[in-house]
């Protein structure tokens, strides 16, 4: 276990020996993805753009196919932008750096293969998430069933099912993480061993990860990990609802000097803002509300630096020391 921590520890401070191929092989990872399926999605747009000119179609069934284009073009995206990180963080893991080549960064094989696992995970996460909610729809049947028989929708009735119901979408969260968990790491055997037909690459992931207690040993490393970012996230956090509260009462505020309707949401959130605000005038507010968006802005830049995906770092450590 501490062998695996400091591998992982000495994977992320190589990654930040060389933060400057890490933030541009970041930003060519994030554009490549994007542009490889706004490409093969750009047809179907098309399609749908001709056949809104040439036929008359529902509003509705138009804006349907345009939403679920756009679930693909993002569900696709992330895929291969998931693939070319775990290339990546497979490289930082062996302390070496990727070369910035379309050969490193296209591979065709893989965008295909990407593709297929992308579906067949889509797939049983469907499957399951149908099982969990027919079992919940059961459920919710024989609570009805009981309060007919009872005639009478009791306080006690009411909160078992509700205890009965958070207890079930807690286990449906649990399934759902352990079942991307079995399947995770096909994303590192599919880089490795690009002969194998995808099915094999799933198989052999779900074969590498039986053990329970691997799972175990991940959310450990994984709460370390969170444990040493909880500091940033939490006056990140903290910032940005600082800023949040400062726009919102100059909203509300301003709505009262102009004589315009507010709502009651609005007027509770204007009592409990103006016991922190009211002796702030209206340009030191401004001033304050600056200062917080500048704020905001440079931990949304040290998080792209140092944090956005250093967590993949992690998993590759896991799949070299654990899984392969």
């Amino acid at each position: 276990m501490l062998t695996l921590i400091t591998q992982t520890f000495k994977s992320i401070f190589f990654t930040y020996k060389n933060i400057f191929h890490f933030i541009l092989s970041k930003i060519l990872i994030i554009l490549l993805s994007l542009l490889i399926w706004f490409f093969i999605i750009f047809p179907f747009w098309l399609i749908l753009i001709l056949t809104i000119y040439l036929f008359d179609i529902n509003y509705l069934i138009i804006d349907f196919l345009r939403n679920l284009l756009i679930l693909m073009f993002l569900y696709f995206s992330f895929f291969n932008f998931k693939l070319l990180f775990s290339k990546l963080s497979l490289k930082y893991v062996d302390w070496k750096k990727m070369k910035f080549s379309l050969k490193k960064y296209f591979n065709l094989k893989h965008i295909i293969k990407n593709f297929y696992f992308s579906l067949i995970s889509l797939f049983w996460f469907i499957i399951i998430s149908c099982a969990f909610i027919i079992i919940f729809w059961i459920l919710i049947l024989i609570y009805w069933w009981i309060n007919n028989i009872n005639n009478l929708v009791t306080s006690s009735i009411t909160n078992s099912f509700s205890v009965i119901s958070l207890i079930f979408f807690i286990l449906y969260l649990i399934f759902i993480s352990y079942f991307l968990y079995r399947i995770y790491f096909s994303f590192y055997i599919l880089l490795e061993s690009e002969n194998k037909p995808i099915t094999k690459i799933i198989k052999k992931s779900i074969q590498k990860t039986k053990w329970f207690f691997k799972f175990l040993k991940l959310l450990l490393i994984l709460l370390i990990f969170l444990i040493i970012l909880f500091p940033y996230n939490y006056f990140s956090q903290l910032n940005d609802y600082k800023l949040k509260n400062i726009k919102n009462y100059i909203k509300i505020k301003n709505k009262i000097i102009l004589n315009q309707i507010i709502t009651e949401k609005e007027k509770i959130d204007y009592l409990f803002l103006k016991k922190e605000f009211w002796t702030i005038n209206n340009e030191k507010l401004v001033e304050k509300y600056n200062k917080s968006n500048r704020i905001n802005i440079l931990y949304f830049v040290l998080h792209f630096v140092f944090i956005f995906w250093i967590f993949d770092l992690v998993f590759a450590s896991f799949y070299k020391k654990e899984i392969k």
